[in-house]
């Protein structure tokens, strides 16, 4: 690399662009903080690692970095504008389309998740928004599946809306619907 340096840009020093660059504001970069969380699935305790502390002091010496628990309350002011944000545009859908699965975790517990899709009016857009994932110690009746639906669609304000639901083909789950 250093020969490749030397060969294109001869013996120019690089200049420190530190000084130069605009320091962005704390509420912007504890935004660009609860973005990565969110999109890199990290866990809220990542602020607290010594290599990303080192480098945030690097790019950016005069930034305080926000504790465990103020990311915490970001990443729930995120979800609770993003829940709300959806929202309207599930309720705006002519209509809506439900996918439902149900897993296990590794610790043998079972969840029930069920995904909403929609067109949107404008862009004529296909957007799915998972509705909710739910721990589902209960038996795996229809009944009880079909009540977690419906508190679901309700929830979201939906429930006039849903066309179809699409699940696999396990016995509970299409009677369910």
């Amino acid at each position: 690399m250093l020969r490749h340096y030397r060969a294109r840009h001869g013996n120019e020093e690089l200049a420190d662009t530190r000084e130069s660059t605009p320091v962005p504001n704390k509420q912007a970069v504890d935004e660009a903080v609860v973005n990565m969380i969110i999109k890199d699935c990290q866990p809220l305790s990542f602020v607290e690692n010594e290599g990303f502390k080192e480098l945030l002091k690097l790019i950016i010496p005069s930034y305080a970095l926000p504790s465990r628990k103020t990311i915490k309350d970001l990443v729930s002011q995120r979800y609770e504008e993003e829940k709300e944000k959806t929202k309207k545009d599930l309720q705006s859908a002519v209509a809506v389309t439900l996918t439902a699965d149900m897993w296990t975790s590794m610790n043998m517990e079972a969840y029930l998740a069920v995904t909403g899709h929609y067109v949107d009016k404008e862009s004529h857009g296909l957007h799915s928004s998972v509705l909710g994932v739910q721990h589902f110690p209960q038996k795996h009746t229809p009944e009880n599946i079909a009540t977690v639906k419906r508190s679901l669609m309700e929830e979201w304000g939906i429930a006039g809306k849903v066309r179809c639901l699409v699940t696999d083909a396990a016995a509970n789950m299409t009677s369910c619907a």
